[in-house]
């Protein structure tokens, strides 16, 4: 239904924006779990070694335990990861939406300003690493060969959660994907 043009890209943008979320949900409730764990298992073995008069032990386990706290205090993983849970939902819910209706410019409207109103509740700061790996998971879900998806390496699919780095790269694999469509478009007219 919203195959061509401008209702695909509002489409194609919106399951992009669903599936960024998931991913930083995921992650920020994945830093969550390991804080929570290594602190009960951190806590837990610093008074087994405080018992066993171990103290430089003892010691250590307690200021790992303390740090992560700390870092888990400041940043805040478990509300983090709830804020992207209600945007990936919220999302979702505009996709389901967007199904239902016809491909007019009054739909697209309507699905562009619900979207607008979505993205002015997101956190600032957008890992961009993050939002090309769920843009080339959602092009492989619509069929889009290989070739024409903009590739990260490894190390930008891991670290892109914290750092955004490389884009010179990604754009050089944009303009080769762009010259590619067009000189296809132009055996088609």
């Amino acid at each position: 239904m919203w195959n061509d043009g401008d209702y695909y890209d509002a489409s194609f943008s919106i399951h992009v924006s669903r599936r960024y979320h998931a991913k930083m949900r995921d992650f920020y409730q994945a830093l969550y779990n390991y804080t929570t764990g290594f602190n009960a298992f951190g806590a837990s073995g610093a008074f087994v070694a405080l018992l066993g008069s171990l103290t430089t032990l003892a010691a250590t386990l307690s200021a790992i335990v303390a740090l992560l706290s700390l870092f888990d205090s400041i940043f805040k993983y478990e509300s983090k990861a709830r804020k992207h849970e209600e945007l990936c939902s919220r999302f979702t819910r505009l996709a389901a939406k967007l199904e239902t209706l016809e491909p007019t410019p009054q739909y697209l409207a309507v699905i562009r300003s619900d979207r607008l109103l979505i993205e002015c509740d997101e956190p600032a700061g957008e890992r961009r690493l993050v939002e090309r790996q769920a843009a080339c998971e959602e092009g492989r879900a619509r069929g889009i060969a290989e070739e024409d998806l903009i590739h990260l390496r490894r190390d930008q699919r891991v670290f892109g959660y914290w750092l955004t780095y490389g884009m010179k790269h990604l754009e050089v694999q944009k303009a080769a994907r762009d010259k590619r469509w067009r000189g296809q478009r132009e055996i088609l007219t």
